[in-house]
């Protein structure tokens, strides 16, 4: 884990820390293409505050700088990569060889280079799929693809994801976080029910704090159930603004 993301998960579990309101920034710097010779121009987050956690993208389980295009790493090959992807690291020698040849054959028969946002994360998404990826790995990124797209069918095609990756992690925060998300998408499924028991559970998760006190449930999280719900329609909606 890179020490923003780091960062990004003491706040969304705690909820009580505040970064700087800083605005965000980023820096440019230059990596090397994983999958040819050349070199990629990229950005690197270099200021950010706690506001990240108030964007739309809250509802989905995703959070900035994942939903920000800066961070879609796109190299000259037409390799496109989040920013703390494990291809630019160690150039490039921890790419498993099964992985790399699947990104090379696609490489090969995809060679315009992607331009646009959507075209880039449309060329992510493809990457993506062709790697081994845990049940939560997969469970994040359906969530992306779903806030990329605001797509509610997409929402409700991730619930499967999402319950088998809640069956595959012990970790409270992630728990929590898958937990939310069912709430979320079993609601703008027309499932109600099914929503307030995933955000029951949310509520109800224990944690250990980092001084080893037993806490339950995420005030950042508990909030926006509380948005969600005064949000309720009798109908199945998109998630609120």
């Amino acid at each position: 884990m890179s020490r923003l993301v780091a960062i990004i998960a003491v706040i969304f579990l705690t909820a009580c820390i505040s970064l700087p309101a800083a605005a965000i920034t980023w820096v440019d710097t230059k990596v090397d293409d994983p999958y040819s010779n050349k070199v990629c121009k990229v950005h690197e987050p270099a200021s950010f505050g706690s506001y990240i956690y108030s964007y739309p993208s809250k509802w989905d389980g995703v959070y900035w700088p994942y939903t920000d295009e800066n961070w879609l790493w796109t190299c000259p090959s037409g390799y496109v990569g989040f920013g703390d992807d494990v291809a630019f690291e160690n150039d490039g020698k921890d790419i498993p060889e099964t992985e790399r040849n699947a990104v090379t054959s696609y490489l090969a028969s995809h060679t315009k280079a992607p331009k646009t946002a959507d075209e880039k994360f449309n060329r992510l998404s493809d990457l993506e799929a062709l790697k081994q990826k845990s049940a939560s790995e997969r469970a994040f990124q359906a969530r992306l693809e779903a806030y990329w797209k605001n797509d509610n069918a997409r929402r409700e095609a991730a619930i499967p994801l999402q319950e088998e990756a809640l069956s595959e992690v012990s970790d409270s925060q992630e728990r929590m976080q898958l937990t939310f998300v069912l709430g979320v998408y079993n609601e703008v499924s027309g499932h109600a029910d099914l929503a307030d028991e995933w955000f029951t559970r949310t509520r109800e998760t224990p944690w250990t704090d980092a001084e080893g006190k037993e806490q339950v449930g995420s005030p950042y999280l508990n909030s926006l159930i509380d948005e969600f719900l005064e949000a309720r329609r009798p109908t199945a909606n998109t998630p609120p603004e």
